[in-house]
């Protein structure tokens, strides 16, 4: 599967002077490479996590295109797009995500059990959670947990379809070193065998599993030589 950005853009209304809008992404192609690890860097707002979220089908572009096998993502119906994103697209956002009723375990299932009525998904979500190290907390709330360990909750989640696709929002923002190397080898086992893991990072030590880097400021895109 091939995800393709044709010249999208994000703008954002906001009076300043003459104008009535503001670009958080200027016009950019992209293309997101299965059983590669992409790695985009850049001081905050500088657009990283508005173009995360146009790739992943959690946000429209202002004008241009986001394909995937050559069909506009945004061009489906809602419900198309869902499934999509169900069936293809993991997505790790910043912040705290889990939905406080339901136990981790029970986050960790809830992509699957969305269009699902078996329980064929648990072992998966079982084997997941012991993987990022919280399998001991399966039956707790997450407000019971850190902030690391909702990160990690995420994280798993994100995984329980096994996506084509892995759009990472700044995945160790809340981990300890050890937890950041975990997570990052994580990732780099999903592309190597065959996932396209897209991270957006200040993690210094994620240059180390990235096949491609990428350097976001003001909303333009450039790639960083020598990663």
């Amino acid at each position: 599967m091939i995800l393709k950005a044709e010249n999208i853009s994000k703008k954002f209304p906001r009076k300043l002077k003459e104008a009535n809008f503001f670009y958080a992404v200027n016009p950019l192609d992209f293309t997101l490479e299965q059983g590669k690890v992409t790695e985009i860097i850049g001081r905050s707002g500088g657009g990283k996590t508005t173009l995360l979220n146009m790739l992943s089908g959690l946000l429209s572009p202002s004008d241009g295109r986001v394909t995937l096998d050559g069909k506009d993502i945004y061009s489906f119906t809602d419900k198309e797009l869902s499934l999509l994103r169900n069936e293809h697209f993991g997505v790790v956002p910043q912040g705290h995500t889990g939905i406080e009723n339901l136990t981790v375990l029970e986050n960790v299932l809830l992509p699957y059990v969305l269009y699902h009525k078996d329980n064929k998904a648990e072992e998966r979500a079982l084997e997941l959670l012991e993987r990022v190290d919280i399998l001991t907390l399966a039956e707790a709330y997450p407000s019971e947990l850190s902030g690391g360990e909702v990160r990690r909750l995420a994280i798993a989640r994100a995984l329980i379809m096994n996506p084509e696709f892995v759009f990472a929002d700044e995945p160790t923002g809340d981990l300890d070193d050890e937890n950041t190397e975990s997570v990052l080898q994580l990732f780099r086992e999903l592309a190597n065998g065959g996932t396209a893991v897209l991270l957006v990072t200040h993690e210094a030590e994620a240059k180390k599993i990235a096949d491609i880097t990428y350097k976001m400021n003001n909303g333009n895109i450039e790639p960083v030589s020598g990663c």
